[in-house]
């Protein structure tokens, strides 16, 4: 928008100069999606209706902005009050420390 005062372009109301053109201004903690034209919070951050603020989930979980929800790193399960080792393999399997996942026994394909 053209300010007659100062004589330059200067951007409207919810968009900032990032030294070439007018971006739309996000939140501190936050990053423009284009693909999504919206506000993304920075991982570790979670939407509190006005800002992105530091996630409350437990250990072993991370904020999914797009479930809106907190969900178990892989190789946990929720278990009413946190996430927990998913050590419970099928027959034929055992549990991978270093992956933290279900493997096959020698022999067995997944």
């Amino acid at each position: 928008v053209w300010n007659a005062t100062s004589e330059r372009c200067q951007c409207g109301v919810g968009y900032r100069w990032n030294g070439r053109e007018c971006k739309t201004e996000c939140p501190d903690n936050a990053y423009w999606d284009a693909y999504d034209s919206q506000c993304i919070c920075d991982t570790g951050f979670e939407w509190s209706g006005k800002s992105c603020d530091a996630s409350q989930c437990p250990v072993n979980a991370y904020w999914d902005e797009y479930e809106g929800e907190c969900i178990c790193d892989t190789g946990f399960e929720w278990s009413g009050k946190s996430c927990d080792a998913k050590t419970d393999c099928p027959a034929n399997a055992y549990w991978n420390e270093y992956s933290r996942e279900c493997s096959c026994n020698s022999g067995f394909e997944w």
